[in-house]
């Protein structure tokens, strides 16, 4: 039996943690003025609070879709994950 974690970006788990237990992180949006980011894949924790004081507003975040979800764990059922 193959048991798989899935979570989203906001948790914010250390990435020796991510690495040790093998999860699935799916990247939340970061969204500033009509600008959306990928968190950790199109923008670093250490960009964003490089830009933050230099942004017009306060950034917003927006949960991925449930489409990007089932598409994880279906690769993960996939891979033998017995359960997500």
């Amino acid at each position: 039996m193959s048991i798989r974690i899935v979570t989203d970006s906001t948790c914010d788990l250390p990435e020796s943690v991510v690495a040790e237990y093998g999860i699935t992180v799916i990247p939340a949006y970061i969204n500033v003025g009509d600008q959306s980011y990928l968190d950790g894949v199109e923008l670093s924790r250490e960009e964003f609070y490089r830009r933050l004081p230099d942004w017009e507003s306060l950034p917003t975040t927006a949960v991925p879709g449930s489409e990007v979800f089932r598409q994880a764990y279906e690769r993960l059922a996939d891979e033998g994950a017995s359960d997500v």
